[in-house]
């Protein structure tokens, strides 16, 4: 298991309590995404993916619908999970990396 990838699942308090064996075969079903700083991860509106994304590095701005326009509504970093929302269903926030980010 990736050494960074085994570092956060133990920090997580939904994967922490698990055994090596349990956190190796989640490990295995995951992959990593890179976003450069900029990149619209998800639009409000679009059809949210299958996937929940825990942040490893950099920082993500959530934002929704505002009276001028988009207003940012939360600031991921480091350990904090990207929830896009039920798959298939629009989206109620857009998603952009604000520096480059690993997910």
């Amino acid at each position: 298991m990736d050494s960074d990838l085994h570092a956060l699942l133990s920090r997580l308090p939904g994967c922490a309590h698990l055994d090596e064996s349990a956190r190796a075969a989640l490990a295995a079903g995951s992959r990593a995404e890179q976003w450069p700083a900029g990149a619209r991860i998800l639009t409000e509106g679009d059809p949210a993916p299958d996937w929940v994304g825990i942040v490893a590095s950099g920082s993500i701005r959530v934002s929704g619908p505002g009276p001028e326009g988009e207003a940012p509504a939360d600031f991921l970093g480091p350990g904090d999970v990207l929830d896009p929302g039920a798959p298939g269903v629009p989206a109620a926030s857009s998603i952009v990396a604000v520096e480059p980010t690993r997910a």
